[in-house]
């Protein structure tokens, strides 16, 4: 997956986004194990100044831990730390509202269901309305999960 990779670390956004959308279908058939040598460029997306960019990154990882077990956690833990994205406070919070989606995407397969849950409640008091409407209907599904 070296062209992919090197597209994830391309100074070129429009490569990127391609990448950023592409490569999390191709996870359930990487038979050769190459996911685990790009996923930390591919969750670096999740950091991006550029918020399409940067939310089909996050959308993408959920996909991505649900056809790859083994990813999981380090998946969760991108996820879980979305709020050190170099980008505008409101805009963060629409990204925390895209990681919650993706959380949904595979959360009764993930070990860490109290600091998924925990990050989730506090999306409620959200400054994004989307934000806190996902977070509302995250927890209707799993909310009483432990």
């Amino acid at each position: 997956m070296g062209l992919p990779g090197g597209l994830l670390r391309s100074s070129n956004d429009p490569s990127r986004y391609i990448a950023a959308e592409i490569l999390p279908l191709l996870a359930g058939v990487d038979r050769e194990g190459r996911w685990g040598t790009i996923l930390d460029d591919y969750a670096g997306l999740t950091r991006a100044p550029n918020l399409p960019l940067a939310s089909h990154a996050v959308l993408g990882l959920g996909l991505v831990a649900r056809a790859r077990p083994e990813y999981r956690e380090r998946v969760t833990a991108a996820l879980l730390s979305l709020g050190k994205a170099r980008i505008r406070e409101e805009r963060k919070a629409l990204l925390k509202a895209y990681a919650i989606e993706s959380l949904g995407n595979y959360f009764d397969g993930t070990s860490r269901k109290d600091a998924v849950l925990t990050f989730v409640r506090g999306q409620l008091k959200s400054k994004s309305p989307k934000g806190r409407k996902a977070a509302e209907l995250f927890l209707r599904k799993y909310g009483s999960c432990q």
